[in-house]
């Protein structure tokens, strides 16, 4: 039984009422879970420090009037914005914004717990005047308020402690001279009383680096030129100073840089536009002197004509070298003895040379006698008469083009050598050229690139001047800084919130377990729904709370209470199940489910209706009857099993006319043993003979199995479950019961109902 006791039993089935049973039970679970988790984000935010953020829209837009007025792309225009991003990010920037801040000393207050920075807060400013050793950087100088003597400085530098006294004049000591002053003197005594306040000398390459973390620079539109300057920090106060500072000191440095870098072009201008005049004053002067002096025209007239010259012989020498090649390619064809095809061939590159007519006539000559030789071949042979003479005349033809191409090719080589003697002699002209006007030249090209410079300074100087004049920066502030007092970080409705949410899951998980695996019975539809089809429901037993530790008998004649009526209708209940019955046989599956307060209840409504009634406590391993009644158990059932007395000498009264009771007796070893004895049958023939009704409260069957033919021996046997204490898993052990063919008619009744307000009867609660 201790293996079904520990069986875990999981509800697949929703059921109302076993939710309202397990929220009854475990609500205070939620409540203290819900508590819990509610006093957890409560020390989180008391014990967090809280993150505030300060935050500036600024647009970047430069604007070059005198560029719009004079139709040119200014200098200082850039669309992009990736410098001024740079800029606002850089350290350097922040640096100098820092420095306009009062962060030279800072100021907090520490507690239990956390240490607070003190930034324009606390009632007190502090004023650094001198550090006379730097050792003392770093270094916390506590205040300290005494009474009487009022406001004590203290510190330890190189292991050595100092105290000073708070004056309004300056306070100088070994490291330091500052100047401090109580503008609170009642919030300043008070938060010296509550918390532990110092301060501290900060090295001024240190703060930038100590508070730069918190800066974010991100830009919000990049066709808008729009970017977030923000701060996040401990300090509401220090937070918004820092962007307000930083977005200023962007503002004045972007302009000054602009402006000193135009400044600076202009200056190198002049300087070039300065040295640029004198050397093309000097160059004009030396053109004039050296022309006077030497007497030189301009060269570059002479130069063009030898160019032209030279162009006009290449010209020449090209096209004789063409016609040569052609007349020598002509030459090569007609020494062999050349088909009418390939003769015909030579006439296209005559077309437009000198010599093209005349040859031509007589290549076509030869053509023509070259194309009648082939005609014949086709009717006669080589040996015939008309060939020969055609091959004659082909071979003087052939001769005479030969002689006359000779001719032609001399003539050409002539006028070749005519043509590169003359382009020779130019050629020597033009690169002879007198030194006075190559020097001449030369002075002109230094004049002229000294006049192209000059020009070119000077129209920059004028566009850079009027850009310059024109130009401001038209950086705008679109939305300003707020100091707000209200943190990001840790948000108060979102830690409360992620609380509840938490303590709603863990809650509602541990009711969904808690539903899952309740295996409790706990009203008297689950017995219905759960009980074999061959077993009887009784009735309930309601709950009645009794000061007394054991069972007592409740029943009275006069009694109206809901226990009285509910047992006076389990006594009807009874008559229609078997109104012969004389024994009734009690048991449940563990102890603590109720049947001894059943058993004796039970025995005191049928004794009230003028029945005689005896209660028989079989259960010897843990007798309660006797305890219920206040009676003794030195002699009982296992003395009458064991022989050792009478059944009359065992026999007490329980306190109400026509009902007694045997007590279980003092506990034996072998209780199964006598319980089996036949001469337990004897003693309930005998008691039958006396007794009207016989009601035995058997030992637990789900721990011992002494009571099982006991059971089987009764008139009407009854199973006792307790609500909100018997485990659903216990049915199994009816179950097993109402199989046995000993074991007719099982009973059942539920112990300990709760009864609603809505109930008939309205009375307290019992728990055994």
């Amino acid at each position: 039984m201790a293996a079904q006791r520990n069986k875990i039993f999981i509800n697949t089935t929703f059921d109302v009422h076993i939710l309202k049973a397990v929220v009854k039970k475990n609500w205070y679970w939620c409540v203290l879970v819900t508590s819990l988790f509610i006093t957890l984000a409560f020390l989180y935010l008391r014990y967090t420090k809280p993150i505030y953020k300060s935050s500036i829209l600024i647009q970047i837009s430069d604007e070059d009037q005198g560029a719009e007025v004079l139709g040119f792309q200014g200098f200082q225009k850039d669309n992009t914005i990736a410098k001024e991003l740079e800029l606002l990010r850089s350290r350097m920037l922040f640096s100098k914004a820092i420095e306009k801040l009062p962060l030279k000393i800072l100021s907090y207050a520490k507690g239990d717990i956390l240490t607070e920075l003190h930034y324009k807060q606390g009632g007190f400013y502090i004023q650094l005047i001198e550090v006379k050793n730097p050792v003392i950087y770093n270094v916390p100088i506590y205040l300290e308020y005494i009474k009487d003597e009022g406001v004590i400085l203290n510190y330890t530098c190189e292991g050595k402690d100092y105290q000073i006294p708070y004056t309004e004049d300056t306070i100088h000591s070994d490291y330091f001279s500052i100047k401090m002053k109580v503008e609170d003197v009642i919030n300043f005594e008070e938060e010296c009383q509550s918390n532990q306040l110092y301060f501290q000398i900060n090295k001024p390459e240190d703060i930038a680096n100590l508070f730069y973390d918190g800066l974010s620079v991100e830009v919000i539109d990049y066709s808008a030129q729009t970017i977030e300057i923000s701060y996040q920090g401990n300090n509401s106060i220090l937070a918004y100073d820092i962007v307000t500072t930083l977005t200023d000191e962007f503002f004045n440095y972007d302009e000054t840089v602009k402006k000193e870098s135009n400044e600076r072009i202009l200056k190198f201008i002049d300087a070039q536009l300065d040295s640029l005049s004198k050397s093309l004053n000097e160059s004009k002067n030396q053109i004039i002197n050296y022309q006077r002096t030497e007497g030189v025209s301009d060269p570059t007239i002479l130069s063009s004509a030898l160019n032209e010259k030279i162009i006009e012989l290449k010209e020449k020498e090209r096209v004789i070298i063409d016609e040569l090649r052609v007349l020598n390619k002509i030459d090569q064809k007609i020494q062999g003895n050349p088909e009418s095809i390939e003769i015909y061939r030579l006439l296209p590159d005559l077309i437009g040379k000198s010599y093209s007519t005349t040859l031509g006539e007589q290549i076509n000559e030869l053509y023509t006698l070259a194309e009648s030789r082939e005609d014949l071949l086709y009717k006669v042979t080589t040996d015939n008469e008309v060939v020969k003479r055609v091959n004659k005349k082909i071979a003087i033809r052939k001769d005479n083009i030969r002689e006359f191409i000779s001719n032609l090719i001399k003539g050409e080589n002539e006028q070749l050598k005519f043509v590169n003697s003359e382009l020779s002699q130019i050629q020597g002209q033009f690169n002879y050229l007198p030194e006075k006007e190559l020097e001449l030249s030369k002075l002109i090209n230094i004049k002229d690139l000294n006049e192209k410079y000059f020009s070119l300074f000077t129209e920059k100087q004028v566009m850079y001047s009027i850009s310059n004049a024109g130009y401001t920066t038209n950086n705008k502030v679109l939305n300003p800084a707020i100091n707000s007092s209200q943190s990001i970080f840790p948000k108060k409705a979102i830690v409360y919130g992620i609380a509840l949410f938490f303590s709603f899951s863990i809650s509602l998980s541990f009711l969904l377990l808690r539903y899952l695996t309740y295996n409790k019975i706990n009203q008297l539809f689950d017995l219905q729904n759960l009980a074999p089809f061959n077993t009887h429901i009784l009735g309930i037993i309601p709950k009645i709370k009794l000061p007394e530790k054991y069972s007592r008998l409740v029943v009275e004649n006069s009694s109206r209470t809901a226990v009285s009526e509910y047992f006076r209708l389990l006594r009807t209940n009874l008559t229609f199940i078997n109104k012969d019955a004389k024994t009734i046989a009690i048991t449940s599956t563990v102890s603590g489910e109720g049947k001894t307060f059943v058993a004796l209840n039970i025995g005191g409504v049928y004794a009230l209706t003028g029945k005689r009634v005896i209660l028989i406590d079989l259960d010897m391993r843990k007798p309660k009857v006797h305890l219920g009644l206040d009676k003794s158990n030195t002699i009982g059932m296992s003395n009458i099993l064991a022989k050792h007395c009478t059944i009359e000498e065992a026999i007490q009264n329980t306190g109400m006319n026509n009902f007694d009771f045997i007590p279980a007796g003092p506990i034996p070893p072998n209780p199964a043993e006598l319980i089996i004895n036949p001469i337990f049958d004897e003693i309930l023939e005998n008691l039958k003979l006396k007794y009207d009704i016989i009601i035995i409260d058997n030992p637990p069957v789900g721990v011992v199995a002494d009571g099982l033919q006991v059971m089987s021996k009764s008139d009407i046997p009854i199973y006792i479950f307790r609500a909100e204490y018997s485990k659903r898993v216990f049915i199994e052990k009816l179950e097993e019961l109402s199989k046995l063919n000993d074991i007719k008619n099982l009973n059942v009744i539920l112990n300990g109902v709760s009864l609603t307000k809505s109930s008939y009867y309205k009375n307290n609660y019992y728990t055994e």
